[in-house]
């Protein structure tokens, strides 16, 4: 039986010196982490930004509170599951656990804001000795309201009597209010050298600063000698934790602002490593900057928010229960929104969407790239598979959200109208590209002719086609003009086209030997087609003039410069030669 005892007693010796040892664990690691954002950010005698610094002090708050409340709530599970506490004890443990979190947060701010020893990322300008001061008499504020809170906690369990919990409030109101009168005379330094041999004296706090404070230390004084203890210690307690979780609100919002700026994701580790595997552009990674930034001012927000509503008497298991209630579903009307369906929904959305880039990608280059399609047949495919995919990644994105598709019916109904009237225009251009894109009347590549609009086709969507000139001209046309008008496809076949030359001879010239001179001359050029050979049209005269049509055939119609500059200086020193 002993011996069973004792295993039972070094089985839960050991399992309580676990949350000691997770606990040396990560405050290693958030010790490294922190030393390695700080090296990031100190680089030589440069002044570090000021967002840069709001980043660090945020960090330094972060991650070693994050160590303290895991084990702090590793250490209750443990205690609960072994039954190492009794009953009316659990209750003061909990609080004893809950101050202790409190009393680190509010350290771990102090420490961050000062940085007595980093200057470079120090957020105030304080002087050390002063900063040191700041520190322990914050952590002596917040040290009295846990041991306020514990004391608490402990006469309740015990059911003191009345007499001594109003003594006990009225001593640690008074050592609060003291404090405070203590900040507020403490020497400062803000003002820099201006000039090297400058002797800089300590500065108290600016009257903006100081006077709140004494304000507030005269105002809990004065209350807890009338007698209104309950009051100044709601205030008291009040101001310091909502204090503590608005700067720490501040320091993450404006921390998630450096990573929000532009190139300044890409510098982080998490930034760096996506980059690397997926080759995103630094565009794509700056806008994926945005989104995580965003992502974490709600987190931000949604934990600094909770402590401070707990504050004004609602309790953890209410405001649970509210937030469970706006993520899974409250009624406007006889509309019911789940926060989270909607979530679920834009992120089924984004992932379909994923999948038809991938497939679009894998169809391209793996079955139509061996099976040697097209180009234009290619860039059909992938743009109606790709709408096609943006329809259906819609549809199960708004399924899944919870929207009834068939309340979608008085939307289609107004659609119908609205296509009626002022949608007639998109309707046709779409219906015209969804023609263009089977029908393939040009494909990209092709060089065309619409109107007095001619240029090489760059791309096709169900909108509009855009092409572009030989002078790098951009013109979008909308689909439905190049469906109802004609239009001139110079390549459709192949890229092989005729130039006509006309020009004109005096009438004292043989014209059979003016044509002999011009087949001689474009059977001479680079660039002229064989065959089809050269043809020479006589297609005019009157009494002064011969007119003549030169017809050669080239290789690419999209590109003729050179072949009708190499022609036209040929002829020119021909006919200067001959004297015609």
């Amino acid at each position: 039986m002993e011996i069973c005892v004792s295993f039972q007693t070094i089985t839960i010796t050991f399992y309580l010196f676990i949350p000691l040892i997770v606990a040396l664990g990560l405050s290693y690691f958030s010790h490294k982490s922190i030393a390695h954002v700080s090296s990031r950010v100190i680089t030589g005698n440069d002044e570090v930004p000021y967002l840069q610094r709001l980043l660090v002090a945020f960090i330094s708050i972060l991650l070693p509170s994050f160590v303290c409340v895991f084990c702090i709530y590793l250490t209750f599970f443990l205690l609960h599951h072994f039954s190492l506490t009794l009953e009316k004890l659990t209750e003061v443990f909990h609080t004893i656990g809950h101050q202790i979190i409190m009393v680190f947060l509010i350290n771990r701010i102090a420490v961050s804001l000062l940085s007595p020893k980093m200057a470079p990322v120090r957020l105030l300008n304080i002087a050390p000795s002063s900063a040191y001061q700041l520190i322990i008499l914050l952590t002596l504020l917040g040290g009295v309201l846990a041991l306020d809170a514990v004391f608490d906690s402990i006469y309740w369990a015990v059911s003191a009597s009345l007499s001594l919990t109003i003594a006990k409030s009225f001593i640690a109101v008074f050592l609060v209010g003291v404090l405070l009168f203590i900040i507020a005379f403490i020497p400062l330094q803000f003002r820099r050298k201006r000039f090297q041999n400058e002797e800089i004296k300590p500065l108290p706090w600016p009257l903006y600063i100081r006077i709140p404070l004494f304000v507030l230390g005269l105002f809990l004084i004065v209350m807890d000698f009338l007698g209104y203890i309950g009051l100044a210690r709601f205030v008291v307690q009040l101001i310091v934790t909502s204090s503590a979780f608005l700067i720490l609100m501040y320091l993450g919002i404006q921390s998630t602002r450096a990573i929000a700026s532009k190139g300044e994701f890409i510098k982080t580790g998490i930034g760096h490593t996506l980059m690397k595997w997926f080759h995103f552009e630094e565009k794509t990674m700056d806008q994926l900057g945005v989104v995580i930034s965003i992502l974490l001012n709600v987190v931000v927000f949604v934990l600094c928010t909770v402590p401070i509503i707990g504050k004004f008497g609602f309790s953890y298991s209410e405001i649970g229960a509210l937030f469970w209630q706006l993520m899974t579903g409250f009624q406007i009307g006889n509309m019911s929104i789940s926060l989270i369906s909607i979530v679920m929904g834009i992120v089924v959305f984004f992932v379909c969407l994923f999948i038809i880039r991938l497939f679009i990608c894998w169809l391209d280059g793996t079955v139509m790239e061996r099976g040697e399609f097209d180009l234009g047949v290619r860039n059909s495919i992938k743009t109606v598979i790709s709408y096609g995919g943006i329809a259906l990644s819609v549809l199960l994105g708004v399924s899944t959200a919870g929207f009834n598709l068939s309340s979608l019916a008085l939307v289609a109904g107004g659609l119908s109208l609205g296509i009626g009237f002022g949608l007639q225009n998109i309707v046709q251009n779409f219906v015209s590209g969804l023609i263009i894109l089977i029908g393939r009347p040009f494909k990209l590549g092709d060089y065309v002719e619409s109107g007095s609009v001619r240029g090489i086709v760059k791309r096709i969507s169900v909108r509009a086609t855009e092409l572009e000139t030989f002078q790098r001209q951009t013109i979008i046309i909308p689909n439905s003009n190049l469906i109802n008008n004609n239009v001139n496809n110079w390549t459709r076949r192949s890229k092989m086209g005729r130039i006509d030359i006309p020009l004109t001879v005096a009438t004292n010239v043989d014209p059979e030997y003016v044509v002999q001179i011009l087949l001689e001359i474009a059977s001479a050029t680079e660039g002229v087609l064989k065959n089809p050979a050269p043809q020479v049209n006589f297609t005019g005269f009157d009494k002064q003039n011969f007119s003549f049509t030169l017809a050669i055939y080239v290789p690419n119609i999209t590109s003729t410069s050179k072949v009708n500059n190499a022609l036209r200086f040929m002829l020119y020193k021909r006919f200067l030669k001959k004297g015609f």
